[in-house]
C-alpha cells in the first residue's frame, strides 16, 4: 500500500518533515509514504500544479491519499472517487499547530484501517461488483447506490458493506449451470434527445 499525504500548507510540511526526520516511520512498515505539500500557505482552493502533482503520485501507485479537513477536500474525492481511498483527516485545530506525533498517529491508523479495506473489501478480480460501470449498471432497490455505500472509511462499517457486497450478489448475479456466472444488468442508454431506451445486458464472467 502506498499512502500520500496531500494538502498540508508548505510550512507547517517543512517543519513536520523536519520533525519527523525525513518522515521516518510516517506508515507502518512494508507501506510507502509521499508527501506532497500545497506550493503556499494559504487553505483556499487547489491550484492546477498541485493538483498534478498529486495525479502524478497516484499514477506512481499513491492511492491511499490523506488530505487534511479543508474546504474543497470534495473536490479530491470526486476527482478520484473510483480509482483512490480518499481520507479526510481532521488532524488539529488551528492545523498550523499540528505536531508530529499527531499527525504519525493519525497516518498509521489510516494505515491500519485500509489494511482491512484491502483484506476484506477491495476488489481481488475482475469478477468483483465494485468494478461494475455506475454510469450502466442499473440496480434495484435492495442495492441502490452500492458503490457509495461501500466506500466506507471506519472499521464499524466494514461489516456493513461486506453485507451491502454481499446483496449485489444475490440481486445481480446468475449462475447458467456450466460453470460460467453471468451478471444481468439493465442499462439506459441516452439518446442525443435526452430520451432513454432500456436494453438487457448480459456481462459474462468466465471462471479461469
Amino acid at each position: 500500500m502506498k499512502i500520500i499525504l496531500f494538502g498540508l500548507p508548505i510550512s507547517l510540511n517543512r517543519r513536520l518533515k523536519q520533525e519527523s526526520q525525513e518522515w521516518n516511520e510516517a506508515v507502518p512498515a512494508g507501506h510507502g509514504f509521499r508527501a506532497v505539500p500545497l506550493s503556499s500557505n494559504s487553505l483556499g482552493g487547489f491550484t492546477k500544479t498541485e493538483l498534478a502533482e498529486l495525479l502524478d503520485a497516484v499514477s506512481d501507485g499513491f492511492t491511499h491519499v490523506v488530505i487534511p479537513a479543508n474546504r474543497n477536500w470534495a473536490e479530491i474525492t470526486k476527482l478520484f472517487r473510483f480509482d483512490c481511498r480518499v481520507h479526510v483527516a481532521r488532524l488539529r485545530d488551528p492545523l498550523k499547530d499540528l505536531t508530529w506525533p499527531i499527525l504519525k498517529e493519525a497516518l498509521h491508523r489510516i494505515a491500519r484501517m485500509d489494511e482491512i479495506w484491502l483484506e476484506s473489501i477491495c476488489p481481488k478480480d475482475l469478477r468483483h461488483p465494485l468494478l461494475l460501470p455506475p454510469v450502466v449498471f442499473a440496480t434495484n432497490n435492495a442495492t441502490a447506490d452500492y458503490w457509495r455505500q461501500c466506500d466506507v472509511y471506519s472499521k464499524e462499517r466494514f461489516a456493513y458493506a461486506e453485507r451491502v457486497l454481499t446483496e449485489v450478489e444475490r440481486h445481480h448475479r446468475r449462475p447458467d449451470g456450466n460453470g460460467v456466472r453471468s451478471r444481468f444488468e439493465s442499462t439506459c442508454m441516452l439518446e442525443p434527445t435526452g430520451s432513454c431506451t432500456c436494453s438487457e445486458l448480459q456481462v459474462t464472467n468466465e471462471l479461469e
